[in-house]
């Protein structure tokens, strides 16, 4: 590991405890077990934590994604938003919104975010035909 990483790391230590307790009610880590706020480790557990540990996962998953898709496209200043990705993605929400009466009720929760996943995957797929590698891109010559 490297100093940098080492600093993140060390903050994330730092900080995600600190997220835990901050919220619309502060919490003190003394009242989680003791009798201070009421149901305090409830919103602990329930709520805070879930949201921390997801927001770490989409975090991590975030700047691998943008790591490999600089490593694919050989591109270090490659983003969703510069390639069409992000804009497809919104391309397909707002499909879900346009197609909102055609979609069976039990499948409307899902479908904004299945139509935005399928426009930015379509988008991806488009980049990657038109990017387009040959045989010796792929052998780095």
């Amino acid at each position: 590991m490297n100093r940098a990483s080492l600093i993140f790391a060390a903050l994330l230590a730092v900080l995600v405890p600190l997220s835990l307790l901050a919220g619309r009610v502060w919490i003190d880590p003394f009242d989680i077990a003791g009798s201070g706020i009421a149901n305090a480790a409830l919103i602990l557990a329930e709520l805070r934590a879930p949201r921390a540990v997801l927001a770490i996962i989409i975090g991590a998953g975030l700047g691998a994604a943008g790591a490999a898709m600089q490593g694919y496209l050989r591109n270090p200043l490659a983003d969703p938003g510069l390639f069409g990705i992000a804009p497809m993605a919104a391309l397909g929400a707002v499909a879900s919104f346009w197609l909102g009466a055609l979609i069976p009720p039990a499948w409307a929760t899902w479908s904004l975010p299945l139509l935005a996943l399928i426009g930015a995957g379509t988008g991806m797929a488009l980049l990657a035909l038109i990017a387009g590698r040959t045989s010796s891109d792929a052998a780095g010559g």
